[in-house]
């Protein structure tokens, strides 16, 4: 695997989940957006399948040898040695509901390791992605994209803790660490 054909693929992801943007928006708080139920009991809507379709298609176009694995679609093999995984909304029940805290994801592995990865949020312009060895970056409406790290906070009662929702927490029997986790923090937030 060259670095050449890792940024390759990564700039190809990064203008891929903005196309993604593009289709997914005007579903965002449309009051003719569909919701169905898929097999798992989880929620999909024609943005999620319409997105991973666009998504497939631009790699069909591509990276035709490249293999997928995808929410909507399932697998579809490759013979390159790199596979994307695609999701095209993450945050479907915040999508549905119209909170802006959804996003495409696309990741890269090449021969089962991950190589690349970029998430893109949609309804707040902005995107985060990464490849190995050459750091995280972050980008908001247009702006040049900015170096990332961890911030050092050297203790939880300092930290923010964001959390999805506590009934995954108690859907694990963890309720209790739970607790604990919201009175360490020096703030807790369920939006995340």
């Amino acid at each position: 695997m060259s670095d050449q054909a890792v940024e390759e693929r990564l700039s190809w992801a990064i203008a891929a989940a903005e196309l993604a943007s593009e289709f997914i928006l005007p579903y965002y708080q449309s009051s003719e957006l569909t919701i169905e139920t898929k097999a798992d009991a989880t929620p999909v809507t024609l943005a999620d399948r319409g997105a991973e379709q666009l998504l497939r298609n631009e790699l069909a176009r591509h990276f035709p040898d490249d293999g997928i694995l995808g929410e909507e679609f399932g697998t579809t093999p490759g013979t390159s040695g790199f596979q994307w995984i695609l999701d095209p909304i993450d945050g479907t029940k915040s999508f549905m509901h119209g909170t802006p805290l959804f996003g495409t994801l696309i990741g890269l592995l090449h021969q089962e390791q991950c190589v690349a990865g970029v998430c893109r949020f949609p309804a707040l312009d902005e995107v985060v992605y990464a490849r190995r060895g050459g750091g995280a970056w972050w980008g908001r409406s247009g702006q040049p994209p900015q170096q990332v790290h961890v911030r050092t906070t050297p203790s939880l009662d300092q930290s923010l803790f964001c959390f999805t929702s506590v009934n995954g927490w108690m859907s694990v029997d963890r309720l209790e660490e739970f607790t604990q986790l919201v009175q360490q923090t020096k703030l807790s937030r369920g939006w995340g």
